[in-house]
């Protein structure tokens, strides 16, 4: 609702309006026309990533795409400890798949579940720890899933730190941060390739892979268990993008 209201006060007021939507392109509720006529009036509209700038171009808004920021020096604290992430929670030196998000069915755990149970299937012992705050309630179980919930911040630095691999299957994100924050830890990642923010940043078969459903998510896990130095090296590769794109300084020099 701040959208059309902004509008509405800038007009008044004579002066540029300037959206930062965090647009969800495979949502519907996206796209009622009141929103639509907001951007197209507006002096700008930040669609984050290019991709998505393309398209809103293609719809008349005024789009560019810089996105979010991020404090690059948090995740190279050297009180990260992944370690302390696997011995506090019993996890010893299992593989380890996370998925960090709201726990919402449209976030992807359960495909994320299908996921490690493919693995599990292959005679692998690993484990999907889910990090985040419940939101739809509906019972989740399984063997090899744990459930954490809500953790301090300090806990979830050294997860993705613990993590071989992050695998986030969500279908509605405006930029998708979480795989920036295990790329910031040199941690490959799987994303849903029907969504656009997911094949905006992910570069498939470099830095992570864009799987379709289940059965790829699974593949795509067993092929960085089976390959560790590859793994390493794909992470290592989305922490230099991540680098170089994402530090507040950059950000501020491409918004101004």
């Amino acid at each position: 609702a701040t959208v059309p209201l902004a509008r509405e006060v800038a007009a008044k007021a004579g002066k540029p309006l300037v959206i930062f939507p965090l647009f969800h392109a495979r949502d519907p509720s996206h796209y009622w026309e009141h929103f639509g006529v907001a951007m197209r009036e507006a002096a700008g509209v930040d669609a984050n990533l290019g991709v998505m700038a393309d398209s809103m171009r293609a719809w008349g808004f005024p789009a560019f795409a810089v996105g979010p920021g991020m404090d690059l020096g948090e995740f190279s604290a050297p009180h990260i400890d992944g370690g302390r992430f696997r011995s506090e929670f019993g996890f010893g030196d299992r593989p380890i798949l996370l998925w960090v998000a709201r726990k919402n069915v449209l976030k992807g755990y359960r495909e994320a579940i299908e996921t490690v149970e493919r693995v599990r299937a292959e005679g692998i012992d690993a484990a999907l720890v889910m990090i985040g705050p419940e939101e739809d309630y509906l019972p989740i179980g399984g063997e090899g899933v744990y459930y954490l919930g809500v953790l301090p911040r300090e806990k979830v630095l050294d997860a993705f730190d613990a993590c071989d691999l992050l695998v986030f299957p969500s279908l509605h994100e405006s930029f998708c941060l979480v795989f920036c924050e295990a790329w910031l830890r040199g941690k490959p990642v799987l994303g849903n390739s029907y969504c656009i923010a997911a094949r905006g940043l992910i570069e498939h078969g470099v830095d992570g892979y864009l799987c379709s459903d289940a059965e790829e998510l699974g593949a795509c896990a067993l092929a960085l268990l089976r390959h560790p130095a590859q793994a390493r090296a794909m992470g290592e590769r989305g922490r230099e993008k991540v680098m170089s794109t994402r530090g507040w300084d950059h950000v501020i020099r491409e918004l101004e």
